[in-house]
């Protein structure tokens, strides 16, 4: 559909950022663009396991979780609220590899902050490469269409961010081939849309990407799909048909090269309202920065135009 580019910030600040994302993530993650690397911080994040929310966050929020036949699912809804009437299905990042991290909490946390009589559900998928695809995308589906059951579509809004945002995707294509209800509306930070990784722009983008690079792709969709060819449309959303699908809106940083990904899948696609956030990196709304809360602004009020109206959204957060 379109691309809108947000602009909050000039260059100077950019650039800092970017320094002080290319050391924090030197620090985090060493070499992690290198197959090696990748294989280290799988090892020490089976360790780990998914996050909780923090003891500052459980504050505010109710937390559960309970186990179902191939994954987890961890709810967070807000204390003392009633039954909402809206139902968030969350997919986190981590490049198809890494289970949930602390820091992506400040995605659930921020959309139930903006949009009113809502919860979230988080879905704990299985993991490259213990399991591929089909088992992580198998997992997604059975759990959006158990959530459909319960709520039905039209109460729902799937939203996730990098690697979970592509999850979205394919959901929503395969929810349209197979004939069954999509959501009500899908809302993506940062997804990789191109398993190929070889777009020129993405490629240029990469001196402006304190945290991603062409390799790091590479290595991460080698784990998840190595039975499939990376232009399958089953792995990488830019090369599927981008008809008869639910209302998206998609953000980026343009300081990451999926930026490229999601100007090139809002250019083909009738569904995807893209907004490139200037001076920003990737998935830039975990940080708490202005365009944080303007991205989840800008979100609340996508999602109260596709829902019936008794969804409301806070003026102010």
């Amino acid at each position: 559909m379109t691309t809108t580019t947000v602009r909050l910030r000039g260059p100077i600040t950019g650039r800092m950022l970017y320094a002080v994302g290319k050391v924090a993530s030197w620090i985090l993650a060493p070499h992690f663009d290198t197959m090696e690397g990748l294989e280290k911080a799988i090892a020490k994040n089976r360790v780990a396991g998914p996050a909780r929310p923090s003891a500052r966050m459980l504050k505010r929020f109710e937390y559960t979780e309970r186990d179902v036949p191939g994954g987890r699912l961890l709810h967070l809804s807000r204390r003392g609220a009633g039954t909402p009437r809206l139902h968030f299905l969350y997919l986190h990042g981590g490049a198809f590899v890494l289970d949930l991290q602390r820091i992506q909490w400040a995605l659930p946390a921020g959309m139930l902050d903006h949009v009113s009589d809502a919860d979230v559900t988080a879905a704990i998928y299985p993991l490259a490469p213990e399991a591929t695809w089909r088992e992580s995308t198998t997992f997604v589906r059975q759990v959006y269409l158990d959530m459909v059951s319960q709520y039905g579509a039209a109460n729902i809004v799937v939203f996730g961010d990098s690697a979970g945002a592509t999850f979205a995707l394919l959901l929503a294509y395969a929810l349209r081939d197979e004939g069954l209800p999509q959501p009500a509306a899908m809302v993506l930070f940062s997804p990789p849309c191109d398993g190929t990784a070889s777009a020129p722009d993405l490629l240029q983008l990469e001196g402006r990407d304190p945290s991603l690079t062409a390799s790091l792709l590479h290595n991460c969709f080698s784990l998840w799909a190595p039975d499939v060819e990376r232009n399958d449309s089953r792995i990488s959303p830019i090369f599927a048909s981008q008809e008869d699908l639910p209302p998206i809106l998609m953000f980026s940083g343009d300081r990451e090269i999926l930026d490229s990904d999601a100007r090139r899948l809002a250019a083909i696609s009738p569904s995807v309202d893209h907004r490139s956030y200037a001076e920003m990196a990737h998935v830039f709304p975990i940080g708490g920065t202005k365009e944080a809360k303007h991205a989840f602004r800008e979100a609340a009020q996508f999602i109260s135009e596709h829902l019936l109206p008794d969804v409301t959204t806070p003026s102010e957060s």
